[in-house]
C-alpha cells in the first residue's frame, strides 16, 4: 500500500522555502510511524509516500509512475519484514541510485560506510530532528551527501 500525504498547512518559519517538488519516499512497517513522519513532513512542505517494506519501497521507486529520480530523498526503517532498509539500500547502491538516504532505526548496523547513507536517526528521536536531518540531507548537493552521521539519541 503507497500514501501520499500532501498537505496545506505549513509550519516553515516566515520566509522559508522548500524547493518544488522535493518528494521524500518513507519506508517503515510501522503504520503509525509511517503516518507520523508524512504528516509532520508534508507540514513541512514536502511531498511524501510511504510504504509498509523495504520490497514495497524497491517496488516504488521502480513504478513506471515513480521514476527514482522523481524521489529526492528516502528515509527507511532497518528491521522490517520481506526486504530490510540495508538490503534496499545495497540494491539501491548496486543500481548506482545516489539517492540521498536517512536511516531511521532503533538499532544502529554495522559496516554501513560503503552503503552511503547519508545520516543514521537512531529511534527513538524528536520529530525536530527528523525535519532538520531531511533539510540537511536535500541541502548536500551529490556529491556531498555520502557522509554517514549520526545526530544521536533523543526522546520524543
Amino acid at each position: 500500500m503507497i500514501t501520499v500525504v500532501e498537505l496545506q498547512r505549513d509550519d516553515r518559519a516566515p520566509g522559508e522555502r522548500v524547493q518544488p517538488r522535493q518528494r521524500i519516499l518513507v519506508v517503515d512497517d510501522n503504520e503509525p510511524t509511517r503516518r507520523l513522519y508524512a504528516t509532520v513532513l508534508a507540514r513541512s512542505g514536502y511531498e511524501v509516500e510511504t510504504v509498509e517494506d523495504g520490497e514495497a519501497g524497491w517496488r516504488a521507486l521502480h513504478a513506471e509512475e515513480h521514476d527514482p529520480a522523481n524521489f529526492d530523498l528516502l528515509i527507511t526503517d532497518n528491521d522490517m519484514p520481506k526486504l530490510s532498509g540495508l538490503e534496499l539500500v545495497k540494491k539501491l547502491r548496486n543500481a548506482r541510485w545516489d539517492l540521498p538516504i536517512i536511516l531511521a532505526s532503533g538499532s544502529a548496523p554495522f559496516q554501513t560506510e560503503s552503503l552511503e547513507i547519508t545520516e543514521f536517526l537512531p529511534k527513538p528521536f524528536a520529530l525536530d530532528l527528523l525535519v532538520k536531518a531531511v533539510k540537511s540531507a536535500l541541502a548536500l548537493g551529490p556529491a556531498e551527501h555520502f557522509n554517514f552521521q549520526s545526530t544521536g539519541k533523543h526522546d520524543l
